[in-house]
Formats: structure tokens, sequence, C-alpha cells
């Protein structure tokens, strides 16, 4: 069985938007996110913000904290800007996403399964 959606936070660009994410969150893949954009770039920038706007920032690390924890990290090299962390990490510009904690469950479902997916149901082959 599919997990729910939690949250959509951008319904009205359906309409207008070339594809549609649902994107994945987390150490276990929980937090589900169906995002409406033109490219996966747009789709998790929008995802992103989703999250540090519902307070979800275990999932999210604001660009401030990342930096700073990198100010105590002996492979950061401080003079030039370059974080060891950086290397393993996706940047938004909501903050850094760990690359293992984010991934596409789905892309381009047609609508009825892409409601199937929504309501947590198994989707049909």
């Amino acid at each position: 069985m599919n997990r729910p959606i939690h949250h959509v936070p951008n319904p009205g660009d359906r309409r207008w938007c070339r594809h549609s994410y649902i994107l994945w969150f987390g150490a276990y893949g929980s937090t589900r996110v169906l995002v409406y954009a033109n490219g996966l770039d747009e789709a998790l920038e929008i995802a992103a913000d989703c999250l540090v706007s519902e307070g979800l920032l275990g999932l999210v690390t604001p660009h401030e904290t990342f930096y700073a924890e990198c100010e105590h990290d002996e492979d950061c090299n401080h003079e030039s800007g370059e974080c060891s962390g950086e290397i393993d990490h996706t940047y938004t510009e909501a903050g850094w996403i760990p690359s293992w904690e984010w991934g596409i469950c789905a892309e381009d479902l047609d609508p009825k399964a892409l409601s199937a997916y929504v309501h947590g149901r198994e989707i049909a082959r």
C-alpha cells in the first residue's frame, strides 16, 4: 500500500505545469509531497519551501545552521568557503537536504493513478 501524501503546496498549478512529482523525504521516506512543476529542480525547490514553512526543519537544514556546523568540521576549507558537507547534500534556496533523504516516488502519473496514490491506494499496473 502506498503511503498517503502529506503536503500539496501548489494544487492550483496543475493546469499549467508540465509535470507532477511525488517526492519523499526523511530517512524512511515517510513524508510525501505532491508538487506540480516544469522540472525536477523546480519541484524540489517548491517542496523544500513547503517543508520549511510547515516547520519540518529536521528535513531541510537552513543555510545558516549548515554553515555554522561546517565551522567545526576539520574537513571544511574555511578559507575558500568549501564545506565537505556540500558533497553529500542537495542545495535548495530553502536550505540543504541530505542527498540520501529525498527521492522521487512517482512522476507524471495519469489522473486516476495520481488520485489512487494521493489517497493511499495501490496503483493498478
